[in-house]
Parts: C-alpha cells; sequence; structure tokens
C-alpha cells in the first residue's frame, strides 16, 4: 500500500496541480497557516482533501485544489507497477483525459477558443512528458496503460558511427 509520502511527492512530479512546487501535510484545518506560501498547497490529513491559499483575500482564505488524479487512482498506479513507472503511467492517463476533454470542449456550440487552446496546450505538455517519461524506462516490460504485448511501440532510429543507419 503507497503512503501519504509517496502520493504527495508522486503528485508533484506528475504537475498536479501544475503551478504547485510543494505540498504540505498538516493533521486538520484549524492548522492552516495565517501566511499561505506561495505555490504551495495543504493536505489536510483529517479530511483527505488539499487546499490552497486565496490571494489577495483579507483575511487570508483557503479553497480546495482541483486535481487531475485522485490519491486512489495514484495509490493503485503505485501499487501494481511502482512509483517510477507509476508516474508514466499517470502521466500517459492525464494525457488521455485532457484529449478527450479537448474534444468535448470542441464540439460545445459557442465553446470559447482560449479554452480549446489551453487543454490543447496541457494536453501536448503532459503528452511530451508521458513520451519522454516512457523513452526513460530502461524496461522493456514496462506496461503503459492501454498496451499489450502485441500493440505497437515506439522505436528509435539505430545510429550508427554519427549517421542513420
Amino acid at each position: 500500500m503507497a503512503t501519504i509520502d509517496e502520493i504527495l511527492q508522486l503528485r508533484i512530479a506528475l504537475k498536479d496541480p501544475s503551478d504547485i512546487i510543494s505540498i504540505e501535510k498538516i493533521a486538520d484545518e484549524s492548522l492552516l497557516p495565517t501566511e499561505g506560501q506561495p505555490q504551495t498547497i495543504y493536505y489536510d490529513e483529517m479530511k483527505k482533501i488539499y487546499r490552497e491559499a486565496v490571494r489577495g483575500s483579507n483575511p487570508l482564505t483557503y479553497r480546495i485544489v482541483k486535481l487531475k488524479l485522485g490519491d486512489a487512482q495514484i495509490t493503485r498506479a503505485i501499487d501494481e507497477v511502482g512509483a517510477k513507472k507509476a508516474e508514466c503511467r499517470l502521466l500517459e492517463l492525464m494525457a488521455r483525459e485532457l484529449g478527450s476533454r479537448m474534444l468535448i470542449i470542441k464540439s460545445q456550440v459557442g465553446s470559447d477558443m482560449t479554452q480549446v487552446q489551453s487543454i490543447d496546450s496541457m494536453y501536448k505538455y503532459y503528452r511530451a512528458m508521458a513520451d519522454g517519461c516512457r523513452d526513460m524506462l530502461d524496461d522493456d516490460d514496462a506496461q503503459i496503460p492501454g498496451g499489450s504485448a502485441g500493440g505497437m511501440r515506439r522505436m528509435k532510429t539505430p545510429e550508427i558511427a554519427g549517421g542513420l543507419a
């Protein structure tokens, strides 16, 4: 069973949410700091939710953070394939979910073009991260969701003496 520390580390590595660089654990809501740190979210261990400070609010207030992946999804991935391979699996999952959301938004009548472009750029970002992660895995047996023994795989063109074969 994955620990909460493993989940938080993987969440930061996955950039979920994308602008966060630190996740601090707190025992309960009453222990939220009076001055929230920039790019930091707080994990409430009692309620099992993530909160972030609302900038410019006086007095400082906190809101619940919208995440792309749930803790249960991250735990399941870590338990199935280990933390390093789970990162690749979850990046792939995030890219697929953004791709499907992009199709839904494009099909909506009167959808805002900036919203489509924003999701498209996020999709490309997570897709590139997933592809890079997959390329870094040395283990040929790494299973990416949707892959199978008979599936197609990316292959690199061999380089011989600095030129292409």
